[in-house]
């Protein structure tokens, strides 16, 4: 799938762009998320992932902005390997995809947003969420935002054999199909899917874009022992955990934490900031619920001088707009990626700005179990006693 080891990846927010970084960084490829595409990568990065921060944006900005990181991408001679969309199907993949195929880079894109390890499946076109139905039609979401030569796959075609399966593909692609929508209720409909994608570019030519999760990207990244790329692992250290976050989920998580006695809750004020700081010193991990009012933006500005001149902390962010804000504010270009501390779940160090090195934890809001941040800070307790 990577030819020279070089590649581009789309995504619709920050945590989002971490969490797809995974299945390729633990094949060995260097991965780089660049926030705001200041830079189409880094020098010595086999894989680039845009946040493009398209989540929340209306159907025309989304649009724009796409538009916009396509052409550039087409300008500088990139290539496009992988656009993430949510595996909950929230934000604006539709709008992405027709500004992508609008710059014709693409000749097809297959779309198969499932993550079975996470609860996430896809039957009959509607998306289930741990097995009870949300109502959400993936093909009618692509069609409101504007994608209209749409196919499906269903889990029964999914059986046929791969032979059939492509004759099929190209024949609706022969007919102006420029997008499949596909079914998936466990990881080996998704390696089916991937190795479809596989052939249609192997055999018979066609440029084509996987659209997914981090659950897809698993099966298409394949083996890359060639790279000489090498994995590192976070440090454990005292973690600063900023929620701002309103997923239940996060909540639930923080609480058994809490629960747990694993971190203390402080003020969103200067005095609480300045403990965390303190409470580095010790060893000890802390949270801070951030309302995100300016003047509280302005405290963590202040605050993240402090903890870059005196500590070897690590920030814990939950929520994609959470993590974005904290790196807006922290005038971070990007994040190198380091590691999975747990399942979908990225760190990194952040590149440039006020927290330049400082080790950063992404989850997305309503990922994990509730233990999720407990095991997290447990395993960083025991990694520091010994």
């Amino acid at each position: 799938m990577l030819q020279d080891g070089r590649a581009t990846i789309f995504a619709d927010d920050l945590t989002g762009a971490c969490d797809v970084s995974l299945p390729f960084h633990t094949t060995g490829l260097s991965c780089f998320v660049s926030i705001g595409a200041p830079l189409l990568g880094h020098p010595s990065t086999d894989v680039c992932i845009i946040d493009m921060e398209t989540r929340n944006l209306d159907s025309n900005n989304s649009y724009g902005q796409a538009f916009a990181h396509t052409q550039r991408l087409k300008l500088d001679g990139g290539r496009l390997a992988y656009l993430k969309m949510d595996s909950t199907w929230e934000g604006n993949v539709g709008h992405e995809l027709r500004a992508i195929h609008d710059n014709r880079i693409v000749d097809l894109a297959i779309v198969a947003p499932a993550f079975p390890k996470m609860g996430r499946s896809v039957f009959n076109g509607q998306l289930l969420i741990r097995g009870k139905s949300d109502s959400q039609f993936l093909q009618e979401k692509l069609r409101h935002q504007g994608i209209q030569t749409l196919s499906h796959i269903t889990t029964r075609q999914l059986e046929m054999t791969v032979e059939d399966l492509l004759d099929w593909v190209v024949s609706l692609h022969a007919q102006g199909t420029n997008t499949i929508t596909c079914d998936a209720t466990c990881d080996e409909e998704l390696s089916t899917i991937a190795l479809l994608i596989d052939k249609l570019e192997s055999v018979h030519g066609l440029s084509v874009l996987p659209v997914g999760s981090a659950g897809l990207a698993d099966h298409i990244i394949g083996d890359q022992t060639d790279s000489d790329s090498k994995r590192l692992s976070v440090a454990p250290s005292s973690v600063i955990a900023i929620i701002g976050s309103e997923n239940k989920i996060t909540h639930d998580q923080l609480d058994v934490a809490l629960r747990d006695d694993l971190l203390d809750e402080l003020e969103n004020s200067r005095d609480g900031m300045r403990i965390c700081r303190l409470r580095c010193h010790t060893g000890k991990h802390s949270v801070i619920k951030m309302n995100w009012e300016a003047k509280m933006e302005s405290m963590l500005a202040e605050a993240m001088e402090s903890w870059m001149a005196s500590t070897n902390c690590i920030l814990f962010c939950s929520g994609g707009d959470t993590a974005k804000r904290v790196c807006e504010i922290a005038q971070a270009e990007g994040v190198h990626v380091l590691d999975q501390v747990a399942p979908g779940i990225a760190a990194g160090t952040i590149h440039g700005g006020l927290l330049n090195g400082i080790q950063l934890i992404t989850k997305a809001g309503g990922f994990g179990p509730r233990d999720t941040i407990s095991r997290i800070l447990q395993s960083f307790n025991q990694r520091m006693v010994a």
